[in-house]
């Protein structure tokens, strides 16, 4: 990504964008905690689920040291399109979003019509939305890791106690931080609280971020068309 994407708006409204990017991997992250014991984003809890399992519960410590994996990979391959498509901005943005999209969309396919097992599912599903996460990690309507709330709450909570006239030193947007706050728990809490079913919620869960892209995709090519 280039310096130039400081100042360039993939998303047009950049805390709705955030809002909806981060609540899909609210809702997905709860369903497989609550699923599987293990998280497909949160992956600094899976590091903990590794180290405290290990000695009692290995299966659970592989499916979390899976998870891990797997977001790697995500996060790699997202990385190398991002730098193939460098002559495009916006192609670096939307072709890992919608690549990524499309695993976690296999995954909730095999899950559903195949039961396929959770050393699968898992897997996929973190690379899935590692590679989500690192696509817009640069945008900034995210400026940041939505796999990763802990910065989001500590950016927020900071922002709010350190007063308007204090300089800022770069870093998560505070309201971008918020909004991905606000997402991951809402996310959470409509899955927890029963709202989106009892199945995997995964394909219900990507609407709010395929309309983001889709919209977004929209407006870029509009204004090609107009420039042309």
């Amino acid at each position: 990504m280039t310096e130039a994407s400081d100042t360039w708006r993939f998303f047009g409204r950049a805390w709705l964008a955030a809002l909806a990017l981060s609540w899909t991997v609210g809702v997905i992250d709860a369903y497989s905690f609550q699923t599987y014991g293990v998280f497909t984003s949160n992956q600094a809890g899976n590091l903990v689920v590794l180290g405290t399992e290990l000695p009692h519960n290995p299966d659970r410590a592989v499916l979390a040291g899976l998870s891990l994996l797997g977001a790697i990979v995500g996060v790699a391959v997202s990385t190398l399109l991002q730098r193939r498509l460098n002559r495009e901005r916006w192609l670096q943005v939307a072709v890992p979003m919608l690549l990524m999209i499309l695993l976690v969309i296999v995954a909730a396919l095999m899950r559903q019509l195949l039961q396929s097992p959770p050393q699968v599912l898992v897997p996929i599903t973190s690379a899935g939305l590692a590679g989500l996460a690192t696509a817009v990690l640069h945008v900034p309507a995210v400026h940041g890791w939505i796999t990763a709330n802990t910065g989001a709450v500590l950016t927020t909570v900071h922002a709010a106690f350190e007063g308007r006239n204090a300089p800022r030193t770069g870093g998560q947007p505070v309201q971008s931080a918020a909004m991905i706050t606000i997402g991951f728990l809402t996310g959470a809490l409509a899955w927890g609280s029963g709202v989106l079913g009892n199945g995997d919620p995964s394909l219900v869960a990507l609407i709010p971020t395929l309309i983001a892209v889709a919209v977004a995709v929209g407006n870029e090519l509009r204004v090609r068309r107009t420039q042309n």
